[in-house]
């Protein structure tokens, strides 16, 4: 039985912070935990339109900070910010802290993320383009940007055959192993009218440097 392992969580506190940061005691821990939940499934209803890569909780006393990433920082905030002041109150409902800080940072390289370009394929598979296609232009579009390799894998009724299988392409090289090696995981599930069909993309950005605020342990 081949185990697997999440990339990004086999790298927490080695070179990948924590997208949650906060302590609490363990009787607030269940509670906090299903908020910060409710933040992450609240943003996510936003869309493809959106363009989220990744979402940042930050706990303070009576005080919660959450840092949007996307590529698309004009449909966050809205005309004279009206779509990012409803999303605040949306998120305010979730939370017990009072006082809640909202930051959307832009996203500058959309093509070096898994979630994005998991996305992207997902549109493209919606609109009859062939997933082959898809597949072969998202990995060209990530290295053109910089990524040292990427791979996607597809599975399911591809292009509506009778069977299930699964297909992947890698361009580059995707260390799974290397600790210090910076890889992009995501899992999106396309809804077709012949079944689900998932696809994993990683993403290889290069090897983090051993020296700052997450060194590699020997």
């Amino acid at each position: 039985m081949g185990q697997k392992v999440h990339p990004y969580g086999f790298r927490v506190g080695v070179i990948s912070p924590w997208k949650s940061n906060w302590f609490a005691r363990k009787s607030d821990f269940k509670n906090l935990l299903k908020e910060d939940l409710k933040v992450r499934e609240t943003i996510e209803k936003l869309g493809i339109e959106a363009s989220v890569a990744d979402v940042v909780i930050e706990r303070r006393t009576n005080e919660a900070r959450v840092i949007i990433r996307t590529a698309k920082p004009g449909v966050v905030i809205g005309r004279k910010g009206a779509s990012a002041d409803k999303l605040k109150k949306t998120i305010q409902d979730c939370i017990s802290s009072k006082n809640l800080k909202l930051d959307i940072v832009e996203m500058r390289s959309p093509d070096l993320s898994a979630k994005l370009v998991g996305e992207w394929i997902a549109d493209q598979i919606n609109r009859r383009i062939p997933y082959k296609r898809a597949m072969k232009q998202a990995m060209g579009r990530a290295v053109k940007a910089g990524a040292k390799g990427i791979k996607i894998m597809a599975s399911g009724r591809l292009a509506g055959a009778e069977i299930a299988r699964e297909e992947w392409f890698r361009e580059g090289r995707v260390p799974l192993h290397t600790l210090k090696a910076e890889i992009d995981f995501q899992i999106t599930h396309v809804i077709t009218k012949f079944g689900a069909i998932g696809l994993k993309v990683w993403v290889y950005k290069g090897d983090r440097p051993t020296t700052g605020p997450y060194t590699v342990r020997r």
